[in-house]
């Protein structure tokens, strides 16, 4: 007596695997970008802090917020140097403008999600960082 015992799988049951696997990438896949957005938006948060520290204290020790008016925009290399911070990017354009007796640096979406968040020399709490523009994942509040 010969039995044939059939150790591999049939055609319906690939199929009913692809199709399972299919609907729970659809489910988890905006899921996922939603928690990457908001990872990138707290990393950016995180680096305007810093930017945000060392402007006090670039404040108390020339009595005048960086950059100098009339030196306009710097981007992160001039951050870096200017403040004596680390900044990194991570798919933003971080600049800050004005100085003397005000300072707003922001930090612009380059990849993703199209939105800004702002710092000002305003003290950090609810309202400082701001959303200045487009709509950013978990800050509620417009830069004014």
């Amino acid at each position: 007596m010969n039995i044939k015992i059939n150790k591999a799988f049939t055609l319906v049951e690939l199929g009913l695997v692809v199709i399972i696997v299919t609907v729970l990438a659809t489910i988890a896949l905006p899921r996922f970008t939603t928690a990457l957005e908001r990872g990138y938006e707290a990393d950016a948060v995180n680096q305007l802090r810093s930017i945000h520290a060392a402007q006090r204290i670039y404040r108390s020790r020339a009595k005048t917020y960086w950059p100098n008016p009339a030196a306009g925009t710097q981007n992160v290399a001039a951050i870096n140097t200017n403040l004596g911070l680390s900044v990194i990017e991570n798919g933003f354009a971080i600049t800050c403008t004005e100085g003397n007796t005000t300072f707003f640096c922001q930090a612009v979406r380059t990849t993703g999600g199209a939105y800004t968040v702002g710092v000002d020399e305003n003290s950090l709490g609810a309202n400082n960082p701001c959303c200045e523009a487009g709509t950013c994942p978990t800050i509620t509040v417009a830069c004014t």
